[in-house]
């Protein structure tokens, strides 16, 4: 994560984690799963962190609308949407279309 020392320092003071509540690939394959969706259906992610829910469904389920990510964090958000460039650049253009990231 690149996620800025003095936030670390903020969450560490809180009592919390940095990667608070981030699912691993496999845990968003079962959540996917048991939620059923079906092409067209769109996925929000409250509190999408980096944006790896986000990007993980857009590529994984191509037949979805929309995917959309919704983070607080500022520089959380910033690191989502360079996530997402990234993506674009190795991959093509086709994520945008697709993908929404709001802060």
């Amino acid at each position: 994560h690149d996620v800025p020392a003095d936030e670390i320092r903020v969450i560490d003071e809180s009592g919390g984690h940095e990667a608070y509540g981030e699912l691993t690939v496999k845990g968003v394959r079962e959540v996917m799963t048991r939620l059923g969706v079906r092409p067209g259906d769109v996925v929000a992610d409250l509190g999408s962190g980096c944006g790896r829910m986000v990007l993980q469904c857009a590529l994984e389920w191509p037949s979805l609308s929309s995917v959309l990510g919704v983070e607080l964090s500022a520089s959380r958000h910033g690191v989502a949407a360079m996530a997402l460039r990234r993506c674009e650049e190795t991959l093509g253009p086709g994520l945008t279309s697709k993908v929404r990231l709001y802060a």
